[in-house]
């Protein structure tokens, strides 16, 4: 298993068209760590403030 992966780096290593997919490789991985950066921030902005409309809701049916 690990000679075939092996196999597969160095040749996309080799070849233009293995520079080309390690450069979207490369964008994907960023892109990725992107979003998932920009869910943990407003991920908890937005947990505050469904907290306060449940708070909001509750004192208005109190």
């Amino acid at each position: 298993m690990m000679k075939s992966v092996g196999h597969i780096v160095k040749t996309l290593r080799a070849g233009e068209a293995g520079a080309t997919a390690m450069e979207y490789a490369l964008i994907l991985g960023l892109v990725s760590l992107v979003i998932v950066s920009g869910i943990g921030l407003f991920g908890d902005e937005k947990a505050g403030n469904w907290s306060a409309i449940a708070s909001t809701m509750k004192a208005a049916q109190d």
